[in-house]
Parts: C-alpha cells; structure tokens; sequence
C-alpha cells in the first residue's frame, strides 16, 4: 500500500487528514513513505521515491500559467465549452492534477470534481486552498472530493443529491491514455501518476454511468485515432493530439 509523509514550512489546513481512510495512508517519518508531499513558499511537489522522480503542481507551474493567459477557442476543451453557460456545472470524473478543471473554472464555469486516491486528494486540496494567494482566485469555484465518481453516480440515481449538489449538466472524463509500445518512457508526469493510482480500467464503466447520469452532455477527452464508441459521439473538437468527443444525453 503507497502510504505519504508532508513536509514542508508552509502550514496547510490539517482537517485535510480527517478522514480516517486518509489517515491510514499518513505515516509518521519521512522514511515509512512512498511518496512525500514537499511545500514551500514557492512550491508545491509530490515525489515519488521508488522511481526517484518528482512533480509541481500545476497552480505552481510556469508553463500552466501560460496555458491560462492564452486560454483560446484553438484548444479543444476550450472550444468544447465555450457555447455554454459560464454557469454551468460540469462534473470532472477523472481529475488528476485538475489542469483542465481549473482550465474550466477560469472560465467561469463551477465545477464538481473526485479523487480515490487518498494521496492525490490531499496533494491537490492543499494546491487548491494556496490558489488565491497564488493569484488564482478561481480555483474557488471547484468543489473537491475524496469520493469514487461512480459512487456519486449511484447516490445522485437514488437520491437526487450528493453532499448538497444536484448532478451536473455536464461531465468530463479524461482517463489515462494507454501507452503504445515504445521504446521511450511515457513524461514523468504520467508515470508517477501510474505508479501512484495505476491506469484507468473502469474508464468504460465511467463513461457509461456518466452519460446515465449527466443532465446534458459527456464530454470524453480522447486521443486522435482512438476507435469509436457505439454509434459515435454527436459532435467531435479535435486537436493535435487528442479530441474531446461530445456525447448527449438521450
């Protein structure tokens, strides 16, 4: 079992830790830990020991700050919502590092939005309360939870309501993409992600209970040459190197 360790100088809101699932996964040294979440002034890094890697989050990235000054209808999520309402719910199933959530809550749009993985969930709540004093304000409008989105699912068909929100009218899903054989190894990004919660295996469950549930539309980030689904989604926003596939609710 991957368990964490929090290091660091900057304080960060202990109610994070609560949860007793969550608690079993905390350890108590640096050395009992897998991997190791490191905060700073400026910095915000989950390491991965076993494959000696490291990642920032991407509130605290250059390269994600950019992406956000220059957020345009050429990308395909962008151009995938931009006929929606900025007040629109969107549920993001397969949240990951939340790049493309906070994408959305840029602008405008409120999104709802799930972790399993108990030590990804306290990486990006910890990022996600710094984001105003980061000066991203609008990472806010993004309710986060330790929650399996299926599970939610469930609980939304038979009562309506999760934690105080009615399902959302839309829902996105980016699974992880399944590696090519190839000789190079896939970013560090990816395989820290991999080693950290593994592939995506349910993603065709996920896909199917996200379009029972949805009030609108799914919308599936895939990649280019990914094979159709059933009978295709009603409209296609491509990319260089993936595209959002739009399925509506019957």
């Amino acid at each position: 079992m991957n368990r964490f360790f929090i290091v660091g100088d900057v304080p960060y809101d202990e109610t994070l830790i609560n949860n007793t699932i969550i608690r079993d996964f905390l350890v108590d040294t640096e050395a009992e830990a897998n991997f190791v979440i490191k905060t700073s002034e400026n910095q915000l890094e989950l390491i991965d020991k076993s494959l000696n890697l490291s990642l920032s989050h991407p509130l605290f990235s250059k390269g994600f700050s950019h992406r956000l000054k220059t957020l345009n209808k050429t990308e395909p999520l962008i151009k995938a919502i931009s006929k929606l309402e900025s007040e629109s719910r969107i549920g993001d199933f397969t949240f990951g590092l939340g790049a493309d959530s906070l994408a959305m809550a840029a602008k405008g749009f409120n999104v709802l939005a799930f972790e399993r993985s108990p030590i990804l969930f306290v990486f990006n709540s910890i990022a996600l309360q710094r984001g105003p004093e980061k000066g991203f304000p609008f990472s806010a409008k993004i309710n986060y939870f330790f929650a399996d989105a299926k599970e939610a699912c469930r609980i939304w068909k038979n009562q309506g309501v999760f934690e105080g929100f009615e399902a959302p009218e839309i829902i996105y899903l980016d699974p992880m993409f399944v590696e090519k054989k190839k000789s190079a190894l896939p970013g560090k990004e990816m395989q820290i992600l991999k080693n950290l919660v593994g592939g995506d295996l349910d993603k065709d469950e996920l896909f199917s209970v996200a379009l029972d549930v949805c009030k609108n539309r799914v919308l599936y980030k895939r990649p280019l040459h990914a094979p159709q689904i059933n009978d295709g989604p009603q409209h296609i926003f491509k990319g260089k190197s993936h595209k959002i596939e739009m399925y509506l609710r019957n």
